[in-house]
């Protein structure tokens, strides 16, 4: 068995940053980084931006370029290819789908999410993306030609839409909710981003009732949408077969973890997609699938095992690129909270604000290509500013002012 110390499952995003900063922040135990994919750990957004697009065939790299060998150098085992099966928290010890059993002091889970896909019959047909290969082989399927269909106005399936059009692919999108990332709960964003993407030639059907997948396309309970290549993105699961097994508290459809990030058992710490924080700033948990969530469990990660009691208190982050127009969002808004959305700026192609109001405090803000107000924004959501409306929507007032 493999001496004690910190074990990582999960090499992604969350688990990388959290075995690096492990180190930046002095801990010289033994760590270990088990992942199943066969990368080194990389960030996910340019898999449906850049690599999509053909810009390039690679993602971000966690460390030195994807070079696995540049993790030996930070004194770090990294086991790739390699899936984790079992948890025996009794014994502190995790198996490995190669038999392999390894101890831990502190186990870290970053197990992330897996793609939905609809229970219809020719489900399995649809490509579906969360790795670089499914990146790559949904770019190679496209440049084989023929029609794109996309099941889901989903933040991916909005972006994968738009990386095809742009990479050459007639595309269509349908989406059962009345809107475009219905997600947000404001029809004046969605409609914004539907004509967005109508205008750029992507056809869009709204109400959709997606039956079947067939080798010709997607079947509607109206029509057929012709299509050589389909894409899922109707959202991800966390992973959470580990975690259970392990008998862990579970919370907001995750691993329930303090606000430093530890579960119900003290020796098992969770991250990224799957970790709902007891979060010290909305006083509930709160779960969110994106980059910046992940890249900041990880490097909190690096200092909470190493001492720290300080709790994890950053918001929730997340950005998106489609076509030319770049979008931010700070914050967090609880699933099913009653929120009124306003809106600055009456150019959808030009630079625009969207604020969730709660009980008439700013809760979120997106920014649609503006870039100069990030820390005015950041000041409107960590205080939650109690703001009126006019104020809010009027364009010669400066953020800075508003907080």
């Amino acid at each position: 068995m493999a001496g004690r110390g910190v074990l990582i499952i999960g090499a992604s995003l969350a688990g990388g940053s959290a075995a690096l900063a492990l180190r930046e922040n002095g801990y010289d135990g033994p760590v270990t980084l088990v992942g199943d994919e066969k990368e080194a750990p990389y960030e996910r957004p340019p898999l449906s931006k850049q690599v999509m697009q053909g810009e390039r065939d690679q993602p971000d790299w966690v460390l030195a370029d994807g070079d696995a060998s540049a993790w030996a150098a930070q004194d770090i085992t990294f086991r790739s290819g390699r899936r984790a099966t079992g948890i025996d928290a009794a014994a502190r010890t995790v198996t490995l789908d190669d038999g392999d059993v390894l101890g831990y002091e502190s186990l870290v889970l970053a197990t992330g999410s897996e793609p939905r896909r609809l229970s219809i019959p020719g489900s399995d047909r649809a490509h579906t993306l969360r790795t670089l290969d499914d990146s790559l082989a949904i770019r190679r399927a496209a440049e084989a030609g023929g029609r794109v269909a996309i099941i889901g106005g989903s933040w991916i399936g909005c972006e994968v839409g738009a990386s095809l059009r742009r990479h050459g692919c007639d595309v269509e999108i349908v989406e059962k909710a009345p809107g475009l990332l219905s997600i947000l709960g404001s029809d004046e964003v969605s409609a914004r981003l539907l004509d967005l993407h109508r205008a750029q030639g992507v056809a869009v059907t709204l109400g959709a009732d997606v039956r079947e997948v067939t080798a010709d396309g997607v079947v509607l309970a109206d029509r057929v949408v012709e299509a050589s290549l389909v894409v899922q993105a109707v959202g991800v699961a966390p992973r959470l077969d580990l975690a259970r097994a392990a008998g862990l508290a579970e919370a907001a459809g995750g691993v329930a973890v303090s606000s430093t990030l530890r579960t119900s058992d003290p020796h098992i710490w969770a991250a990224g997609d799957i970790a709902a924080v007891d979060h010290p700033r909305y006083g509930k948990p709160v779960r969110v699938e994106h980059w910046d969530v992940a890249a900041k469990h990880g490097q909190y990660l690096g200092k909470a095992l190493t001492g720290s009691s300080e709790p994890y208190t950053r918001a929730p982050y997340f950005f998106s690129d489609q076509y030319e127009l770049g979008f931010e969002y700070r914050g967090w808004v609880e699933p099913g909270a009653s929120a009124e959305v306003v809106v600055r700026g009456a150019d959808p192609a030009g630079s625009w604000y969207a604020f969730w109001l709660v009980d008439g405090a700013v809760q979120a803000v997106l920014n649609a290509n503006a870039w100069d107000d990030g820390d005015a924004i950041w000041k409107l959501v960590n205080g939650r500013a109690s703001v009126e409306k006019a104020r809010l929507t009027d364009p010669s007032v400066p953020l800075a002012e508003l907080t």
